[in-house]
């Protein structure tokens, strides 16, 4: 089951509110400003994992079940 709020970004192809590509050329927040999210190495994410717990993490990053 696909999100039906969620779009590919028109440049980097990740994921971004069909609301704000709208309104921004397509694009999500980091192509549209210019400015790229900090990428986390492996090792960080897994002492989150260690350290929250896989759902926490999970919603951090916005990963939420979809009940598939």
């Amino acid at each position: 089951m696909r999100n039906p709020y969620v779009i590919e970004c028109r440049s980097c192809e990740n994921l971004t509110s069909k609301q704000y590509a709208a309104a921004h050329s397509g694009k999500c927040k980091a192509c549209f400003t210019g400015t790229k999210r900090p990428q986390q190495s492996d090792a960080d994410r897994n002492a989150r994992i260690i350290d929250c717990g896989w759902e926490a993490y999970a919603r951090e990053e916005g990963h939420y079940d979809q009940g598939d």
